[in-house]
């Protein structure tokens, strides 16, 4: 499965997408944990430190948050398109 990431991620993984090896019926959390065994340094950015998807962090599904579904008990079906967008700000008035 293929997921997507945005701004400062990208320059954690090293792209703009990274694939990832899942069963049927997996779920976010099964997903988060195989793309930390390939890039230890994005676990950080992605949970706090109790495990939980930090609040600015979004997981979309099929263009959904994650936050609006399951959280990271959401299930995954081969063909979902998944992207990860990191805390975003700044901007001019």
């Amino acid at each position: 499965m293929e997921v997507r990431f945005y701004a400062t991620l990208r320059d954690v993984v090293g792209g703009r997408s990274a694939e990832v090896e899942l069963e049927n019926g997996a779920t976010v959390n099964k997903m988060l944990s195989r793309l930390f065994e390939q890039f230890p340094d994005l676990e950080p950015r992605v949970l706090d430190e109790s495990g939980e998807l930090r609040p600015a962090v979004n997981i979309f599904v099929n263009g959904r948050s994650t936050h609006h579904l399951e959280g990271l008990d959401t299930k995954l079906l081969p063909d979902d398109d998944l992207t990860m967008f990191p805390p975003v700000g700044g901007g001019q008035v």
